[in-house]
């Protein structure tokens, strides 16, 4: 079995670990049904948004991965800050990332100009942004007028990692 096809497997592995968790809660008596239609609906959202967000941006733009096992979608303007269902579903609010740069971005180390260039938080060290693979004067292309609007958001209200 070759290194992708383990990855769709262990995915696969993860849906059914999730659906398996899902009917649990769905069936527990003690969680009131409003909580547990919210908890179902935000896991289907989920699925929604990473399709939306595969087919505008379908790779991670820093190192043209695209194999979407080893992506995840992030969302730019975070799902707890969106003011309604449509920008928390929104493809232009969701970016394509590898899991370390998810991790990165969802810890406000890293996010990206309106023109495509990666901005690294000076709290990331120039050691570790080497051993990262980010170089400092990436640009991984511009975004779209949809996305920038997303982007700027979380410049000016997430991101905190330049001041």
């Amino acid at each position: 079995m070759t290194q992708a096809q383990n990855v769709a497997v262990n995915l696969e592995s993860l849906e059914r670990i999730a659906d398996q968790i899902e009917q649990s809660y769905l069936a527990h008596p003690d969680i009131p049904e409003t909580e547990k239609i919210t908890l179902s609906k935000s896991r289907r959202g989920q699925g929604q948004f990473r399709a939306r967000v595969l087919a505008v941006e379908s790779r991670y733009r820093v190192s043209g991965i695209s194999n979407p096992n080893l992506l995840i979608a992030s969302h730019i303007k975070p799902w707890a800050k969106c003011n309604t269902n449509r920008e928390r579903l929104d493809c232009n609010n969701g970016l394509m990332l590898t899991p370390n740069a998810d991790f990165l971005f969802d810890r406000d180390y890293i996010t990206f100009s309106d023109e495509g260039a990666l901005l690294t938080s000076n709290a990331l060290s120039l050691h570790d942004r080497l051993l990262l693979g980010i170089t400092g004067e990436q640009n991984v292309g511009r975004f779209s007028d949809a996305q920038a609007k997303y982007l700027r958001y979380r410049r000016d209200h997430v991101f905190c990692g330049l001041k």
